[in-house]
């Protein structure tokens, strides 16, 4: 026989459960990990999302000012521009 020492099926049995027993709590313990691991992932995936967000709206927000600012510059030249070509 290939097991000697387990020589009555009640012994085999009693084997077998032990070790399904102690596969399914590693198991669990397992779950456990993966679950806390997938929290924090979503929260830190969340949290980029939220900071990608506020760079976005900021960098609107330089850019409408940024055009402002071009529009008026470019009003104030042309108007010295203008000024200069009458005072010749």
């Amino acid at each position: 026989m290939f097991f000697p020492a387990l020589t009555q099926p009640q012994q085999m049995f009693a084997a077998w459960t032990k070790m399904a027993t102690d596969n399914l709590a590693k198991l669990e313990a397992l779950e456990a990990s993966l679950k806390e691991t997938e929290n924090r992932q979503y929260a830190q995936a969340q949290e980029a999302i939220d900071e990608t967000a506020k760079l976005m709206k900021a960098s609107i927000t330089y850019w409408q000012e940024l055009h402002q600012s071009w529009r008026k510059q470019t009003i104030e030249a042309t108007k010295q521009a203008a000024s200069m070509g009458t005072t010749l």
